[in-house]
């Protein structure tokens, strides 16, 4: 069963090794911040933060963008762990 889910993990692997990167480069960037597992927002609040890098992203896209789109992804990832990750059990 175990190695089923591996298979289908790597069949559907549709994040780049490169990306993957990113985003830890610009977690390690942001621990001077705290652990990201220690922040507790609530609804209003994550949504604002999310709206906030969002909004850096959109001001970016005209040049590069690299570090913005990882650091939406580090926020969605954030969310996603702090608010359920039921959904994604069920691919």
């Amino acid at each position: 069963m175990a190695k089923d889910r591996l298979a289908q993990e790597k069949t559907h692997s549709f994040v780049s090794p490169a990306f993957v990167g990113l985003m830890r480069r610009e977690l390690k960037a942001n621990a001077r911040k705290g652990d990201w597992r220690a922040w507790r927002p609530d609804t209003t609040q994550a949504t604002r933060e999310l709206q906030y890098h969002v909004d850096k992203l959109s001001a970016a896209l005209a040049g590069g963008v690299s570090e913005f789109t990882a650091d939406v992804a580090n926020l969605c990832m954030m969310i996603s762990h702090l608010f359920g990750e039921s959904d994604a059990s069920k691919d």
